[in-house]
């Protein structure tokens, strides 16, 4: 048996560390698309401050070279700024309660591109900033070239570009995902509609710039469905805004369809936000419901369509993914509490827009109703009004298998039994479950 001493324990360096577990700084390594985004997210940080309105993204893919440049105020080159964030983790100007030269920015961590930098064959800062042009150049994370010249001319030709070459060490496939990367310049456009997005890929050149965010909304959540009222509502708290636009979709699938953005990121597993407006649209609507239609709060998912845009200035974002928004409530409640007053007010004035939803959640409970009874019309089924196992038809339902009677009475008292069955285990069933769930189908 081998010795555990203190010469066992190791202290890795920053860019070690990061090669030798890229999924904890960057996610999936089937394509280096997150270090694409962390560039993109210090240029579009530029972007939200005021400072930047024109953001490029170039890319080779003869050699792998992706290059994203703006206009903003360009990265400090002096004390050697370049190669501190490049080589040292937790370097930057964006830290929560330190901020100085941003107020809104995607970039938290201070690990973007020190990250790059580890995962890349070849990297590179050029930047043009007070009369002075630097290079900094990296190759295999080293630094091979420094050069800090005059520049007079009065004409530049970007602030801060920086590139990287991703190494095929460490990524599966060295394209990045383009549905992702253009995602995230039509949420920026539609966002910043005084800015313009420009992607290249070899010698084909498109402009991005999408000013009308009702248009966004409906190609990207509504499909040339047929829908309700499209309802907009805008909240603004000093330095923090919120927009949140919805209407209903009854003639088409009946899930829900989110999409969320914070700072210009998109939020793919919802979080805080997500779950307030939830919480809005269930108390504003069964409150309103004055004409005694039956309204459950569950009802409130069926065919709703959302696009969902927050600025704030403390995100807290899951990981260094940044996928889900997990800010406290507490953090969201002043902008979601006027939020709250807006919808109670549309509704308040508008009862025949109120009185659409309500007629369309009550039809497509009924149309399920139906369906039911008409199916349990032709097909023998053992009854479960009796038994433990509760039948579930509802949308989105649900089967919860719990271990012995206490866990399942609780649950059967705060489901609603149209949307969640019940089924609970006692003994070796019990156990066995507990082994099975972690097999998928």
């Amino acid at each position: 048996m081998n010795d555990y001493t203190s010469k066992d324990i190791k202290v890795l360096d920053e860019i070690t560390h990061i090669r030798n577990a890229p999924g904890m700084y960057i996610g999936s390594t089937e394509t280096p698309t997150h270090l694409l985004e962390e560039l993109l997210d210090n240029s579009l940080d530029e972007c939200l401050a005021g400072y930047a309105n024109i953001v490029g993204i170039y890319i080779n893919t003869k050699n792998s070279k992706y290059t994203v440049c703006d206009n903003g105020r360009g990265m400090p080159i002096e004390d050697g700024v370049p190669i501190t964030v490049s080589t040292k983790m937790f370097s930057g100007g964006k830290f929560k309660n330190m901020k100085t030269a941003y107020n809104i920015s995607v970039g938290i961590h201070g690990v973007g591109l020190t990250a790059v930098n580890a995962l890349s064959d070849f990297y590179e800062i050029e930047v043009f900033k007070n009369n002075k042009h630097g290079k900094f150049t990296f190759e295999n994370t080293k630094i091979k070239n420094e050069l800090i010249e005059n520049y007079n001319k009065k004409e530049k030709p970007f602030s801060t570009a920086i590139s990287f070459i991703p190494s095929k060490k460490y990524f599966e496939k060295t394209m990045v995902n383009m549905d992702r990367i253009r995602k995230r310049l039509a949420i920026a456009s539609v966002e910043l509609p005084n800015s313009y997005f420009i992607l290249q890929i070899d010698d084909k050149k498109e402009i991005i710039n999408n000013s009308d965010k009702i248009k966004f909304f409906e190609k990207e959540c509504i499909n040339d469905e047929k829908i309700t009222k499209i309802l907009n509502f805008n909240i603004k708290n000093k330095i923090e805004s919120l927009g949140i636009i919805f209407c209903y979709s009854f003639e088409s699938t009946m899930t829900p369809r989110i999409l969320s953005s914070v700072n210009l990121l998109p939020v793919e597993s919802g979080g805080t936000h997500i779950n307030l407006f939830f919480d809005i649209l269930k108390d504003v609507l069964n409150k309103s419901n004055k004409n005694g239609y039956k309204f459950l709060p569950n009802d409130v998912f069926i065919g709703l369509r959302a696009y969902i845009s927050l600025e704030l200035e403390k995100p807290e974002l899951s990981g260094q993914t940044k996928d889900k928004l997990i800010n406290r409530k507490e953090s969201l409640k002043k902008l979601f509490d006027d939020l709250s007053k807006q919808i109670t007010s549309y509704f308040n004035d508008n009862k025949d827009d109120l009185q659409v939803l309500l007629e369309g959640f009550d039809i497509y409970r009924k149309k399920l109703d139906s369906k039911k009874l008409k199916s349990s019309s032709h097909n023998k089924r053992v009854s479960t009004k009796f038994t433990k196992l509760r039948d579930c038809t509802g949308i989105n339902g649900e089967l919860f298998i719990v271990e012995g009677d206490s866990a399942a009475g609780t649950l059967i008292q705060c489901r609603d039994p149209r949307i969640h069955a019940i089924f609970p285990l006692r003994g070796k069933n019990s156990q066995c479950f507990k082994y099975k769930r972690y097999f998928k189908k």
